[in-house]
């Protein structure tokens, strides 16, 4: 797996954004920026060439599935892998009626193997 993929995280509980943050270093991604809320996100993505988002649903201004549905009607970022996690059970049934463009879902609170599975499976489905 490429180490210096560009990743940009999504999270506005500060300890989750800080331990998801962490989670990836120990993984060996360096190259990671994070952002609290939706609008802070496309102004990441409007600076930054990012390999991977990795965002929470239920964040500030956008949530998670706001900006998917954004980031995909835009053609410079339609085909980058959108992770997306979330606390709510009972989302992941309606995720999986749902086909927005989601690469990957993931159960929070997520824990270091399963940060690494969600990486391997955006790149090499």
């Amino acid at each position: 797996m490429n180490k210096e993929l560009n990743i940009l995280i999504i999270e506005d509980d500060a300890a989750l954004l800080f331990l998801y943050n962490r989670y990836l270093h120990n993984l060996g991604y360096k190259n990671i920026i994070t952002a609290t809320d939706g609008i802070a996100a496309l102004e990441q993505l409007n600076k930054n060439n990012f390999d991977l988002i990795i965002s929470d649903w239920d964040i500030p201004e956008m949530n998670g599935l706001e900006l998917l549905a954004e980031l995909r009607n835009q053609e410079k970022f339609k085909n980058i892998p959108f992770v997306l996690m979330t606390g709510h059970k009972d989302k992941e049934m309606e995720l999986k009626n749902i086909h927005q463009g989601i690469n990957k879902f993931l159960l929070k609170p997520a824990d270091v193997e399963k940060f690494q599975q969600a990486i391997n499976e955006c790149f090499n489905d």
